[in-house]
């Protein structure tokens, strides 16, 4: 009876998440669905307690599913191009909790990135502080909520044109701008921070901003546009494989670096701080992506992205 039990609880977790990945209409589910995690963290442990009881077939499958979960977590380096010819770079960080220092600014300066896109500054970053990052970024953007949503700074090595905010529902703004990499075609860059769905109301807010940046996007009809932001949504989740058809992406696990006190492995966490990319004449492609665990106060983990030429 024992051995018979311990198969269905192997098997119906299985069930279950086959069953979450065709329902999506609650915010719970999708939470769930997205966080493979969870379901490896269950195997491992019914593993273990399979090998304690000296049960090796039911050993070997738990292993063998907790092994398939593992391949599904997102990598913390996603390398697309092995060549990656003119190659022009960005980063990506989503600022939680506390303000930077000076020996952070220091670490992001050492990344020696052609932009930075910095989401979520803190009210209480002394803004004098970002001097030593101003100084190398001579084009800059600091964007201010008008209603809700969150602050965001886009710094650049490169000219930045055309820059605006525009709505993207509920008080919500993105920012829109042209960037230009020398020696470079000019990009039109979208950027955005939508917020994580913790409930039903957030969960519904976050899926009508998708759409709102979608809309946007679509209405420009740009040759090369890039899409950068924390859009709060796993790669994990069937929605974001529907998002901005023909536009190319790498997802990295990015959040969250760690739990209470306790630092997380990559397979432990989601990708939420994204990048498309669309690039029809000249062929532009993500060359690469990575997370970097640069902050150990953050949640966020700095993202950063390789763009060039095949």
């Amino acid at each position: 009876m024992l051995r018979w039990m311990l198969w269905l609880a192997i098997a119906l977790p299985i069930i279950a998440w086959g069953g979450l990945q065709l329902y999506h209409e609650v915010w719970w589910v999708e939470n769930l669905s997205s966080s493979p995690f969870v379901f490896l963290g269950y195997f491992a442990l019914l593993a273990i307690l399979m090998f304690a009881l000296h049960y090796w077939a039911h050993f070997v499958v738990a292993v063998g599913v907790a092994a398939v979960y593992l391949m599904m977590a997102e990598p913390d380096q996603n390398r697309v191009l092995a060549h990656c010819a003119t190659p022009i770079s960005f980063g990506q960080f989503t600022l939680t909790n506390n303000p930077l220092t000076q020996a952070q600014l220091k670490q992001l300066l050492a990344a020696q990135l052609d932009m930075l896109v910095i989401q979520n500054i803190s009210s209480q970053q002394d803004l004098e502080s970002l001097q030593s990052l101003l100084v190398q970024y001579p084009y800059r953007y600091h964007s201010t909520p008008k209603s809700t949503g969150n602050s965001q700074w886009i710094m650049s090595r490169f000219m930045l044109s055309n820059v605006s905010e525009f709505p993207i529902g509920y008080g919500y703004q993105a920012v829109k701008f042209t960037w230009h990499p020398i020696p470079q075609k000019q990009i039109s860059v979208i950027t955005a921070q939508l917020p994580y769905p913790f409930d039903d109301a957030s969960w519904n807010l976050r899926n009508a901003l998708l759409r709102g940046v979608e809309s946007q996007v679509f209405i420009d009809e740009q040759d090369e546009s890039l899409v950068i932001g924390n859009f709060s949504i796993s790669a994990t989740n069937s929605r974001f494989a529907r998002l901005f058809p023909g536009f190319e992406t790498a997802p990295v696990a990015s959040w969250p670096t760690h739990l209470g006190r306790l630092p997380l492995p990559y397979f432990m966490m989601l990708s939420l701080d994204h990048v498309w990319l669309k690039s029809l004449q000249s062929g532009r492609r993500i060359c690469m992506r990575s997370s970097q665990p640069l902050f150990a106060d953050q949640l966020h983990r700095l993202v950063k992205t390789v763009i060039g030429f095949q």
